[in-house]
């Protein structure tokens, strides 16, 4: 594939889209040089990547996913004639700038780490046993699974503050801590069982990995959480397009039309909790009636798609939350200088050993301070970037997303599959993935924590269990070893 023409033809089909989409709006619409910007900063990974599953790859899914949080209701607005969250100035706003910069710094200072050569060692690489990555993810999952619906439906009854709490109550904080636990390794014995799947072939997982993504969607909807009802479908296909570093269309395809089936009959599931304040045990108990009545509120809505979808691109914008951040803070609102980010500094103290250990909600803080509101169950996310300029202005926007970057970067060169595969590696990838690429919709500080505990985990895992010659790959320098001859090239182990 010619990717500089590919960039090239993306950018300039994106710039004639914007140029018409502004030439036909009669009112004032999306800033075209922001849009343009953003196209072109985003689509930056296409020079770069050579394989779906190579070193910038996690580049390429932060520049989607930002894409998708900063750029794609403008797009669409466009042409729709829709009101928009910034207003299109002479110059760019502010709160635009804070995007643009934040994407470039991302960019340059992810690819300042890619561009250096690793280090190459004739070393095996370490992989799992083939038996316990299937026993052993049977087990976790088993495990995991019962532990998760035990959390979600019979102790979490309601997703209100007020039923957290009550929830919470009535736990100990060794049994705080092993739901904890539980959270972590459910998702990833998932991942366990289709990377055996697509290391062994076993014909076996195949029935396990179905029933693996339909419980999932059963805790989801009982649960009333689309993420937790599409993950399991999610992180199979993805494992699977990690591994071999192309799409693979059966299986994407299958993703696509499950999702496309199953998210609006989850939207029509919370319109029906609501209506008959229905809990998650009351859910859990008449699983066949809700889903019925579920079934039934989406065929009667869906006359009002095009009302669903415009709904859906609106959540998935995040350009409202930092302009209103940007516009405001200094100005009625006061800087945080750090205070939402301080629960990094005791990531690894567990509340177990200590009890008072403080716990800022910073998306209630948010709706508090911008939107006056004080209500305990109402959330406003402030994104990534929102939150560090919030925090420390345009120095927090540049410094705080450079680091990001340097730790992608990193991590994408660590993890680089297209060097070598193990168990490892794919965990660690889909970890960041879920945590500091799609989590940075969320607040800061807590998907932060999440992806440094369950590196943790796995790393302590890799270093009790894995073994060298264990993975269908090793790690051997390509010019000591034919590629013919050992079916691809090798290199060093990611935990050496």
């Amino acid at each position: 594939m010619n990717r500089p023409l590919l960039f090239a033809v993306v950018n300039a089909s994106a710039a004639l889209l914007v140029a018409v989409g502004t030439f036909m709006r009669s009112a004032a619409g999306p800033h075209p040089l922001y849009l343009v910007a953003l196209t072109l900063i985003c689509t930056l990974p296409l020079l770069f990547m050579r394989k779906l599953n190579d070193r910038h790859a996690l580049l390429a899914l932060f520049s989607a996913n930002y894409f998708v949080q900063f750029a794609l209701l403008d797009y669409l607005q466009l042409f729709s004639g829709g009101a928009v969250y910034v207003r299109q100035a002479p110059v760019l706003s502010e709160a635009e700038g804070v995007i643009l910069v934040g994407a470039v710094m991302v960019q340059l200072c992810f690819l300042l780490v890619s561009s250096t050569p690793r280090r190459q060692s004739s070393k095996p690489i370490a992989d799992w046993p083939p038996e316990l990555l299937l026993y052993g993810g049977l087990a976790l999952w088993l495990a995991g699974t019962w532990l998760s619906w035990v959390y979600k439906v019979d102790i979490m009854v309601a997703p209100t503050a007020a039923a957290t709490r009550q929830g919470f109550a009535t736990l100990n904080s060794l049994q705080i801590l092993g739901f904890m636990i539980a959270a972590y390794l459910q998702p990833l014995s998932i991942a366990m069982l289709a990377y055996a799947y697509c290391r062994q072939r076993r014909p076996l997982l195949v029935p396990v990995l179905i029933v693996a993504v339909l419980a999932q969607l059963a805790i989801g909807f009982v649960s009333d959480s689309k993420s937790d009802a599409l993950l399991g479908v999610v992180l199979v296909a993805v494992t699977r397009l990690l591994l071999e570093g192309r799409l693979p269309r059966l299986w994407i395809v299958g993703a696509v039309v499950f999702i496309g089936g199953v998210y609006p009959v989850l939207t029509a599931n919370r319109a029906v909790r609501s209506e008959y304040g229905l809990t998650h045990v009351d859910a859990a108990q008449q699983i066949g009636q809700v889903v019925s009545r579920a079934l039934e509120t989406n065929k009667t809505e869906a006359k009002n798609e095009d009302e669903k979808r415009q709904a859906i691109y609106e959540r998935l914008s995040l350009k409202g939350s930092v302009d209103m951040i940007v516009s405001r803070t200094g100005h009625g609102v006061a800087f945080q200088n750090g205070n939402t980010l301080e629960s990094l500094l005791t990531v690894f103290i567990p509340r177990i050993l200590w009890s008072d250990k403080p716990d800022l909600q910073v998306g209630r803080l948010v709706t508090a301070q911008f939107l006056g509101s004080e209500s305990p169950d109402l959330y406003t996310s402030p994104s990534h970037v929102g939150e560090l300029y919030w925090n420390f202005g345009w120095p927090g926007v540049v410094i705080g997303m450079g680091l990001i970057g340097l730790l992608l970067g990193y991590v994408g060169v660590r993890t680089d599959l297209s060097a070598g595969i193990n168990l490892t590696r794919v965990l660690i990838i889909m970890v960041t993935i879920q945590q500091l690429i799609i989590g940075s919709e969320s607040t800061f500080a807590a998907p932060y924590t999440v992806w440094l505990r369950s590196l943790l985990a796995i790393g302590l895992a890799h270093w009790l269990i894995a073994r060298p010659g264990a993975g269908a790959q090793s790690d051997v320098a390509p010019q000591t070893v034919p590629q013919a001859a050992q079916g691809g090239w090798r290199f060093e182990n990611l935990m050496h």
